[in-house]
């Protein structure tokens, strides 16, 4: 997550967790292929799946009104997308996780790859943009940072807000 007065990653989250629970934690990692964070997060996937906990991410807003889909960051003022605009929000996402050794990514890297967060000069109302492992969005002045894995549940929660 990036704070928009500084522009410096803002403190993670820290959890202790025994020693036993990090070891079962690096062997589901081993075993699933993922980093830890996405091993946490695919089990928490699973609880939202199960209708345990809401699919929400903290800080991002998804609503619909009048047939449009208002998507925004904290308490911004809200992005108005129809849902042609939300699918491609929703592609730009996806395409943006896909491992970069993937075909369909490696056809699409120009264009992918091209738009970064130094090229984006906040001339769009939204930018979906590629930043190391991370994936920015933008939505007027402010900027957040995705995880692949929450990148994709930010976008299955955009395409279920839009549907």
């Amino acid at each position: 997550m990036m704070t928009t007065d500084t522009l410096k990653p803002a403190r993670q989250g820290i959890i202790s967790l025994p020693p036993a629970r990090v070891e079962q934690l690096k062997a589901l990692s081993m075993v699933w292929c993922l980093p830890v964070a996405d091993v946490i997060g695919r089990m928490i996937k699973e609880q939202i799946n199960a209708g345990v906990i809401p699919a929400t991410i903290a800080g991002v807003n998804l609503s619909r009104f009048n047939g449009a889909i208002l998507f925004g960051f904290d308490n911004d003022d809200a992005l108005e997308m129809t849902p042609d605009e939300a699918a491609f929000v929703v592609e730009q996402l996806r395409i943006r996780a896909m491992p970069k050794d993937s075909t369909t990514r490696k056809a699409l890297n120009a264009a992918v790859d091209l738009v970064t967060p130094e090229h984006d000069f906040g001339l769009r109302p939204l930018a979906v943009s590629k930043r190391g492992t991370g994936i920015n969005v933008r939505i007027g002045k402010t900027m957040k940072s995705f995880s692949p894995a929450l990148a994709l549940d930010l976008a299955d929660l955009i395409e279920s807000t839009a549907a």
